[in-house]
Parts: structure tokens; sequence; C-alpha cells
């Protein structure tokens, strides 16, 4: 039970003032000591703020590390990579006219092919390209079409330079990163002023299994282009595995002044990965990748390809403990490629009406042609290290490359009047090259070697 006790308001204003007066009186007879005594204070000039790393900082929990923002730097990159780039790979790069590109970039750039993420890339110097199609990039270094493209040691050359580029047959989201090497000279690659490697995406490794999986979609309105790409991946602390699906389709681009340009494609490209670590310092990695495109109309040129198959695979092998030396790579590729064109599209027609006339036909107006080719590519790769990173390195290495290649150009109605004389042909050929290597990297200072 509560007990209430009531005032009468004159009696509660009589007690508040007594309180008053007895705390004033009390005041009276307070004495502070000297260090507690207000002191008078002069202000000066306020010193201006130290600035404020605003960026985000990394979690020490490793669970949260993983779903970190994404820097500015990993989707539009740098003027100078170089030394982003991982201890195995920073070895590769040493010569002063190499730059790195990194495939993270893809993404904020919004490229398509290799060739397209170099064009874009600001840390690709000494590279010009030309695009074919909205999809097929024809990349120049040093001015020069020719050259070598590693892909993750895989030797990758065109079945025909005009329709068949170096690096067409790659999506930039697949790759991990990008060595351009402009010479004048490489020990590891041979003789020539221009050389692209660059390392696909590789197969993650946890602490304990893992899922993931991502989608994407983007939309070009000009030519009605759209690309989607659905990739899972996971794995456990000593295997791992990678899968992903591209998609990409576009009609006729239209330019500024309206006209309409005969470039449509479809293009569908799948990659498998997987990795096992057969022991703590020894690993192997499997990579296959499928391109399969149809219909694709190239502006300006005579032909249009009606369908381009690709099939690449890979196998690597690393020890880092070897019984000789310091570390061990190997690796053996093969891929292949096949198409068949003609010039009977409407686009065709459209843009280069003369074409029809100038191939022979009986008429001399309704002429065409067709054209078919293959090519493959197929060696290994073997080099041995001794010394450590930071350390003198030297390596010794052997490699063969053996490619094949054979292209038709066909115009059926010369048959007619001239049997057996219809085909332009590049005859069956093949080209086989060994090489043995030794290279010594001997660091001078932190970013110089010889």
């Amino acid at each position: 039970m509560r007990h209430r006790l009531r005032l009468p308001r004159a009696g509660i204003v009589a007690l508040l003032m007594g309180i008053a007066g007895t705390t004033a009186a009390q005041s009276d007879h307070i004495e502070y000591p000297a260090e507690q005594q207000i002191q008078q204070v002069q202000f000066g000039q306020p010193a201006p703020m130290a600035p404020i790393d605003r960026r985000p900082q990394q979690a020490e929990d490793p669970a949260d590390r993983k779903y970190k923002l994404t820097a500015p730097e990993d989707l539009f990159g740098t003027v100078n990579q170089v030394d982003r780039l991982s201890e195995s790979r920073r070895r590769l790069a040493h010569s002063p006219a190499a730059d790195a590109v990194f495939g993270a970039e893809s993404k904020g750039r919004v490229s398509n092919d290799v060739g397209d993420l170099l064009r874009k890339a600001i840390s690709s110097h000494g590279i010009s390209t030309q695009e074919r199609t909205p999809i097929v990039t024809d990349t120049r270094v040093r001015g020069q079409k020719a050259g070598q493209v590693l892909a993750s040691g895989s030797y990758w050359t065109p079945v025909r330079s005009d329709l068949d580029t170096m690096m067409n047959k790659i999506d930039s989201r697949l790759i991990d990163d990008i060595i351009l090497i402009k010479g004048p000279y490489s020990t590891r690659y041979g003789p020539g002023f221009r050389f692209v490697d660059f390392d696909l995406i590789q197969t993650p490794r946890y602490e304990n299994y893992e899922s993931h999986g991502a989608a994407s979609f983007d939309y070009d309105s000009n030519g009605k282009q759209s690309y989607g790409r659905q990739s899972l991946w996971g794995g456990a602390d000593d295997w791992g595995y990678r899968v992903s699906y591209g998609h990409r389709t576009g009609t006729d681009y239209e330019t500024g002044a309206g006209t309409k340009i005969p470039s449509s494609y479809k293009s569908r490209d799948l990659f498998v990965a997987f990795g096992v670590d057969l022991c703590p310092h020894k690993s192997l990695e499997f990579n296959y990748l499928r391109l399969d495109q149809t219909d694709l109309e190239f502006p300006g040129l005579v032909y249009d390809i009606n369908y381009l198959v690709t099939d690449g695979y890979e196998v690597k092998y690393k020890d880092t403990a070897p019984a000789i030396g310091d570390q061990v790579d190997a690796e053996v590729w093969y891929n292949a490629t096949r198409f068949e064109g003609d010039t009977l599209k409407s686009g065709k027609a459209y843009q280069i009406p003369s074409l029809s006339q100038t191939l022979y036909s009986l008429s001399g107006n309704d002429g065409f042609a067709v054209t078919d080719a293959e090519g493959s590519s197929m060696g290994f790769r073997w080099e041995t290290t001794f010394g450590l990173t930071g350390e003198v390195q030297n390596s010794f290495g052997i490699d063969l490359t053996h490619v094949r290649q054979e292209l038709n150009d066909i115009e059926p109605l010369l048959d007619i009047d001239y049997p057996g004389d219809y085909n332009f042909p590049i005859p069956p050929s093949y080209s086989s090259d060994v090489g043995f290597y030794w290279e010594e990297l001997a660091p001078v200072t932190d970013t110089l070697t010889h």
C-alpha cells in the first residue's frame, strides 16, 4: 500500500525557499583548491584537421573479410600494376616494357574478349586494337598483328587472320591477369617484340567446404546486345572447382547518322576448372574451355561466319619442394578451332551490293563464295627453378609447340567452267617448335632486376 503526503501550495513554496537558502549559505563557506579554480582560457587559431582515411578497413574477423567492398582500383585498374601481380607471375614481368592488366577490370570496363579489355585498360601501353565485330577484337602490340599469345601457358593462334584473331576466343571475365611483354627479347618466349601471357582464373581453396554462385547481366540498347553469365565455384582445403557459362546475343549496330551496320552475333562459352592439392607442396589444375558461335556478321569483310567452335584443354602441375631445385612448373595443352562461312547473308548484300557481281557466276549477278578452316595447337612446357623469391633465381626449361592449319576459299560456280580450279586454299600445313632456355633473374633493388 502506497501513502502520499499532501502539502498546501504555500508550504511547498516555503520548503523550496528554505532549501535554496540553506544551499546558498553553505556555498559561502566553501574554499576550492587552487588547481580547481577556474582559469582564464585564451583561444587561438585552430589547426587544420588531419585527413581522415574513409576507405573501408579490412575487418579482423576472417569471416568478415570475404565480404569486403570492392576497391576502385580493382574495377578500373591503375597506370602501373606490375607490383600487384602474385610472386609467381611477377617474375615473368621483369622486362622494362612489361605491363599488367587484371581480369577484375572487365566488370568495371564492361569488356567482352581479352582484346577489348586491353583496349579499355589504362595500364596497357603500346596496345592498339581494331574492332572486327562487337565481340571480335584484333589486337596490335607495337603496331604488329602477329605474336605469341599464351593462355596459362597454352599457345593460341588464329586459324584465319581476318575472321579469327589471337584473343577473341577468351572472354575477359575468365581472366585472372594479363602480362604484356613488348620485347625486344624474352628468353622464356623467344625472340620478338610482342608477347601476351594471360592466366585464367584459378580454383579456390577454403578451410572447410564452401560453395558460391554469382549471376550478372549486361545490356546495350544499340544493337540490342545482351550478355548474361552464371558462375559457380567452391571447394575445401585441398581441392576446388569453378564452372562458368556466358551467353551473348546482338543485332545490327546503328551509327550516329542512323546507318545500320550488319554486325549481329550469337555466342556461348563454357569454362570448367578443377584443382586438387596432391600434398602440401604439389598441386594439379585442369581447365576446359569451349566457345560456340553462330551467325557472326563481319561488316566490311567478304565473309561472315555461320558457325565457329573452339575447344581448349590444359593441365598444370606445380611442385614447390621438388627433389631437384626449388620449384617445378609443368603444363600440357591442346586447343582446336574450326569454322565455316559464306557470303550469302542479306546483310552482306546490303553493305556490299557489288559482291555478287565480283564473284564468279554464269549470269554475272549471283556469284558467291564459301570458306572453311580448322587449326589446332598442342604442346608442353617444363621448367625447373633454383632460388627463392627475392634471391638470385635460375630457371631451366624446355617447351614444344606444334601448330596445324588448313583453310579452303571456294567459289563453287567456278567449277562449272573451270573444273577443279575453284578453290584458293592454304593447304594442310604444320609447324613444330622445340625450345630450350636458361634464364637468370637477379634482384638489384626492391624494384629493379636484371
